[in-house]
């Protein structure tokens, strides 16, 4: 194959395996293609772009297995898949952990992982979710019997859900009537026992001695009870 008389190495954009391979390629192909050169150029050409992970991965390439540019392409593209900034993988799985959560904070978590990584097996989301979760109720029933799906998987979780706020509400529930009660038993009106003193002062007076009030009078009515009971003595000694 004659080398394209405009192609100059230098120029060439490098490759070391730690960088997009799309993007690399967009740029490798434009390049070899403004020097004049085809499909059997860029696959020629292309150790000459090749650095570290890259170039060890090219030489160790079984010979006679690449038979065209768009098989190298392929294969490049395929060992080293760049991962976007905003790509999620089985690790992200992996790392995501219940803690403080509640369980439905968790699973909301675990959705919205698996609608932004579609092409993580269900197995491996399976395996982080049975890993992450607290123990407890749900996570005693899925490690003893693993869903076979992330679907039925959810389908479990979102069961356990519900029956938590029921859980969750009766409590509330509950507390709110001690609270009620407590508050009730310390808000009594300052007046709730004066009736029954007032029982008691008058139970007091009406048990009270004869004897005893006679101590009470004044010294006007003495006199007086003394002024009566001498004119009765007298009238009776006149007879």
């Amino acid at each position: 194959m004659p080398w394209p008389h405009r192609l100059n190495p230098a120029i060439l954009p490098q490759f070391d395996g730690e960088s997009d391979p799309e993007e690399f390629l967009l740029k490798y192909e434009a390049t070899i293609e403004a020097s004049g050169g085809g499909t059997a150029c860029k696959a020629k050409a292309l150790v000459l772009t090749l650095k570290g992970l890259a170039q060890r991965w090219y030489a160790n390439i079984p010979s006679g297995t690449i038979l065209s540019w768009k098989q190298l392409r392929f294969e490049l593209c395929a060992s080293f898949r760049a991962v976007r900034p905003d790509e999620v993988t089985s690790c992200d799985f992996h790392d995501l952990r219940q803690g403080s959560m509640t369980l439905q904070e968790y699973l909301q978590s675990v959705m919205k992982l698996r609608a932004r990584a579609p092409n993580v097996a269900d197995q491996s989301i399976i395996d982080s979710v049975v890993k992450g979760i607290n123990l407890g109720p749900c996570g005693e029933n899925i490690s003893r019997r693993k869903p076979k799906t992330v679907t039925k998987l959810f389908e479990i979780m979102q069961e356990y859900c519900i029956s938590d706020r029921a859980k969750r509400r009766r409590l509330e529930e509950k507390n709110e009537q001690k609270s009620r009660s407590s508050e009730r038993s310390h808000s009594k009106p300052w007046h709730a026992d004066e009736p029954k003193q007032k029982r008691i002062v008058n139970n007091v007076s009406e048990e009270e001695p004869r004897e005893s009030r006679h101590h009470h009078w004044g010294k006007g009515e003495r006199d007086h009870h003394e002024e009566r009971s001498n004119r009765d003595d007298r009238h009776h000694r006149e007879e």
